[in-house]
């Protein structure tokens, strides 16, 4: 299987296992990773290496709900996939993928050229339903592995070994 991604509950370990993953691979990782802002409380999209200033990817409406913001994915999402597939690392790590890029279509192709590449991908998918989402799920070259607290040690064994051979 060339592509694993990760999905589950929050906080029970997928960006951990994705992270210790990158620190044992012994080839070159590069992707994105989305985060939180402690300060702001919004989430960002940044490349792994630093090289792209972080970029916002929901901002918080007036009901205190939080939209995607299109644009961070169709351009700074873009870019960082790009670079994917033109600099060719040994893995390429996608950190999360949810709902906030539901409508960004540019990100979307993006994302399935990556997958479709040579390069693994290993990534996290949102618990959530989604046309994207969704057609991320049911890729023949997709293995999709739910983490739980109580096996997460064993999804972290079993990534690692596809990963490394």
């Amino acid at each position: 299987m060339n592509n694993i991604m990760l999905t589950g509950e929050k906080q029970v370990g997928k960006s951990t296992i994705i992270n210790k993953i990158i620190r044992t691979h012994p080839g070159h990782a590069y992707g994105f990773q989305t985060l939180p802002d402690k300060e702001t409380k919004q989430f960002y999209i940044q490349s792994m290496n630093g090289e792209y200033s972080k970029a916002y990817i929901c901002k918080r409406n007036g009901n205190d709900r939080f939209i995607g913001l299109i644009h961070a994915f169709n351009d700074q999402g873009v870019s960082i996939l790009k670079d994917c597939l033109k600099k060719s690392p040994d893995l390429i790590i996608m950190d999360e993928l949810g709902i906030f890029e539901n409508d960004a279509y540019q990100f979307h192709k993006y994302v399935h050229q990556c997958l479709y590449s040579p390069i693994p991908v290993l990534g996290v998918l949102k618990g959530k339903s989604s046309l994207f989402l969704d057609s991320i799920r049911n890729r023949m070259d997709t293995e999709v592995h739910t983490v739980t607290i109580e096996n997460r040690n064993q999804v972290y064994k079993v990534v690692k070994n596809a990963m490394h051979n």
